[in-house]
């Protein structure tokens, strides 16, 4: 195990421990992840803003 793993696995542990509202697929390699996020923008910001993490949003 790496520190991306170990740093990953608390950030996803925390991520879907403090809101009831999941993404539809979720998926990660190392430090990479992707996402389906159904519940608007809004609340992916709001959600990520209280992460620790840089994170970039792309959106189609």
């Amino acid at each position: 195990m790496n520190y991306a793993s170990t740093y990953m696995g608390a950030w996803e542990t925390e991520l879907f421990s403090k809101s009831n509202k999941h993404p539809i697929a979720y998926f990660r390699f190392v430090d990479d992840v992707w996402g389906l996020w159904t519940h608007g923008l809004e609340a992916l910001k709001m959600r990520s803003m209280r992460l620790q993490m840089k994170s970039i949003h792309e959106y189609s």
